[in-house]
């Protein structure tokens, strides 16, 4: 469900699926005809079937399937349209320093993390528990169609009754970054008015942040779209895996309206 910070603090519900169950996708792993497609039921952490406004069980649609093969043989197949354009941004939200207090009393503090917006994509951090200076050192991966527009990270507390305020704010302008990382010190700034955020210590609010971007034409000669996700995989990093899905799948459904448009 999404909460005040954009990103779904509470879970509606889950489902799982034996992987016997799953079949092979077929020869070319943007051929999901033999992938098993149906309603399922989702179940809280206890495993109990969520029931809906209307005394229905909850259900979510959903396509799944595998793809057999190497990594090298994976990478050599096509994947959607091959004229499709995309870049891919490596973020990596390392650390931050001078933070306000933001929850009230005298034993309060301040228990920070930071969500990620670009276009479509929203990736939170961990919580760092007061934590004044908190260091991240998380890294994700954002697809682009264009290398253009704003990453805007916002930095929030966490509240335990879910009503999570915003600390402040900094903007990561895609069309400066470079192929190298480049680590710089953004200031932060309020939301709504967009002032500088001053720390209990009466320093300037800062976020450490490292960034840098693969544009399309240097794909072919860096990584494919398969390793990267393949890579994120092996770690448990699910952020980069979902970007590449995330990527892949609107480069089949862009391939699906061209075919339909030229039939």
């Amino acid at each position: 469900d999404d909460e005040e910070s954009g990103f779904g603090a509470t879970l509606i519900g889950e489902f799982t699926m034996p992987l016997r169950d799953v079949v092979e996708a077929g020869d070319k792993i943007n051929n999901t005809t033999d992938a098993v497609e149906r309603w399922f039921e989702l179940t809280d952490d206890n495993f109990k079937v969520i029931v809906g406004k209307y005394g229905g069980a909850t259900k979510l649609r959903a396509r799944i399937a595998y793809v057999c093969g190497s990594l090298t043989e994976l990478k050599q197949k096509p994947m959607g349209p091959q004229n499709m354009e995309f870049s891919l941004i490596n973020i990596k939200i390392k650390s931050a320093q001078h933070l306000p207090k933001m929850d009230k009393g005298d034993n309060g503090s301040v228990d920070p993390y930071c969500v990620i917006s670009y276009f479509d994509h929203k990736i939170r951090t961990r919580t760092c528990v007061q934590d004044y200076s908190p260091v991240w050192d998380e890294e994700f991966v954002l697809a682009a169609d264009v290398p253009e527009g704003e990453i805007i990270v916002t930095m929030y507390d966490y509240d335990e009754d879910g009503k999570d305020d915003a600390i402040g704010s900094c903007k990561v302008f895609v069309a400066l970054l470079q192929s190298t990382p480049q680590e710089r010190v953004y200031d932060m700034r309020s939301v709504e008015e967009n002032t500088l955020i001053v720390g209990k210590d009466n320093e300037r609010a800062a976020l450490r942040i490292e960034a840098s971007i693969i544009l399309n034409e240097e794909m072919q000669e860096v990584k494919s779209m398969m390793e990267i996700m393949f890579e994120g995989m092996a770690c448990d990093n699910h952020a980069t895996v979902l970007a590449c899905c995330s990527a892949l799948w609107q480069m089949l459904q862009d391939d699906e309206d061209r075919c339909e448009r030229e039939a």
